[in-house]
């Protein structure tokens, strides 16, 4: 059976996405000003934004941790760095 689950705070455009240990983040996408949200199986909470605003850009966890790397920015210049 699936469960309701409220709407993401905005909308996002090529946002990232990671999962883990049911865990849920969304970071970041084309023009959100690298806002960055996790959801804890209830509500949507706001977590530290990136430096940089990304679309494209890949995730996962490490040590418990968000580690975010290369994509674009919102000039679609290409990103060589990790956050």
């Amino acid at each position: 059976m699936y469960k309701d689950l409220p709407n993401v705070p905005h909308s996002f455009y090529d946002a990232t996405f990671g999962s883990y240990k049911g865990r849920s983040v969304i970071i970041s996408g084309y023009d959100s000003n690298g806002q960055c949200f996790e959801f804890d199986q209830e509500e949507y909470q706001v977590i530290p934004s990136l430096n940089v605003n990304r679309s494209y850009a890949v995730s996962t966890f490490i040590q418990n941790k968000v580690v975010v790397a290369g994509g674009v920015d919102d000039d679609y210049d290409e990103l060589d760095s990790i956050e």
